[in-house]
């Protein structure tokens, strides 16, 4: 979808011979926040089919409400994949993934239980 409207300005240029880096950057500030929209919507329609792919609700208690539907790394530490990848390359590699057993939808309850069982929270290394 932002390939097609990077792709519709670069033709839009060289239809009018512009080749200015002024006209890019005052089309990017008074087009953002349908840039935000569009982009908040794709990564919605990501997650979505994520979370279909996955079973729809949560493996440990069952809650199926997307909003708090949670992408778990079984083995743990997701977040050094997340951090490496990228938000949107991140929910591609997890809908492209056909290996199993390597992700698991979580409620954020579970999820934050699991992460404190399995010592996985980055601020408290230390268990009480």
């Amino acid at each position: 979808m932002i390939c097609c409207i990077v792709y519709g300005i670069i033709q839009f240029m060289k239809r009018y011979k512009i080749s200015d880096r002024k006209y890019f950057r005052e089309y990017a500030r008074n087009h953002s926040e349908n840039r935000k929209r569009l982009q908040k919507k794709y990564r919605d329609e990501l997650k979505n089919k994520i979370i279909e792919k996955l079973g729809g609700k949560c493996v440990k208690c069952g809650f199926s409400d997307s909003r708090a539907l949670q992408i778990d790394h079984i083995n743990g530490y997701g977040t050094k994949e997340r951090a490496t990848m990228g938000r949107r390359r991140y929910l591609l590699t997890v809908l492209t993934s056909e290996e199993k057993g390597k992700y698991q939808l979580l409620c954020a309850n579970c999820n934050w239980i699991k992460r404190f069982e399995n010592n996985e929270n980055r601020r408290a290394k230390i268990r009480p």
